[in-house]
């Protein structure tokens, strides 16, 4: 069944069709939903706390709101993640996949991303349920649609309601409709790695204008100049793009600072 929202009463945006919006998911001071449109800037393969840092400040640049790092919590250590979230502002999504996973990255975790494939006869749902973190519940091309939606509730059965859903942008036209009957925040995985998009940077274009709540999209060149064009398609959709500015204080604890979305980077 789909999640009671109260998103009308709050005068947010209604979803397209006119149906409510959903209730946003919060992760990392970023709302996802709640008529805001989130980037979240994908690094899986860091291979030490630099290129990790490297990836965070490529993220701010493109006003990311988040930074999903994979499994760099269990490759490089907790310490890692912890040091670019203080040094940059932003969030970490940690890639998980059985419930020893929850709880160990949990200390650093902004949002824990999951395949729905991983939940089939384990006991992941009860260890996300209780983890008292947002999940981010990816369907992989292929998976079917329903089954994803019941480990979504069952999810939320175990006492978790702040899911996320991550479709693999095979079909955008039905992405209103998942994300109208599930009555959960939807973004689109355009990350061409792993979806096999050729152009990443279009189909993240073509999320927002349907009315995606987000897409996550690679570390790379598709970043350059994506979220001045994410803004335009946003906001012809009634949208605003979520994320903050990022700028770098230079001497005695030198380091990032989180600003405000008008600030750039600089050094002082």
């Amino acid at each position: 069944m789909a999640r009671p929202t109260n998103a009308t009463a709050r005068g947010e945006p209604a979803g397209t069709g006119g149906a409510p919006a959903p209730d946003p998911v919060v992760a990392g001071g970023v709302a996802i939903g709640s008529g805001t449109f989130t980037l979240i800037a994908r690094s899986e393969v860091a291979l030490d706390a630099e290129r990790l840092l490297e990836a965070a400040r490529l993220a701010c640049e493109a006003r990311a709101g988040l930074l999903d790092v994979g499994r760099a919590w269990e490759l490089l250590d907790a310490d890692a993640v912890e040091a670019f979230q203080r040094a940059s502002g932003l969030g970490a999504v940690c890639a998980v996949g059985e419930p020893g996973d929850v709880a160990a990255v949990a200390p650093v975790a902004a949002l824990l991303r999951v395949s729905v494939t991983a939940l089939e006869g384990s006991l992941l749902p009860r260890a996300l349920g209780t983890a008292g973190l947002p999940v981010l519940l990816e369907r992989p091309t292929g998976a079917g649609v329903q089954a994803w939606l019941r480990a979504a509730e069952r999810i939320e059965q175990e006492g978790n309601p702040d899911v996320v859903l991550c479709d693999p942008g095979d079909d955008l036209a039905a992405v209103p409709a998942l994300r109208s009957a599930a009555a959960r925040p939807l973004v689109v995985d355009a990350s061409p790695g792993r979806r096999g998009h050729r152009d990443a940077a279009a189909l993240a274009r073509a999320a927002a204008a349907v009315g995606a709540d987000g897409v996550t999209i690679g570390v790379d060149g598709e970043l350059d100049g994506l979220s001045s064009q994410l803004d335009a398609v946003a906001a012809a959709v009634g949208r605003r793009m979520a994320g903050r500015r990022i700028r770098y204080v230079g001497g005695q604890g030198a380091g990032w600072r989180a600003g405000d979305t008008s600030e750039r980077w600089r050094r002082r």
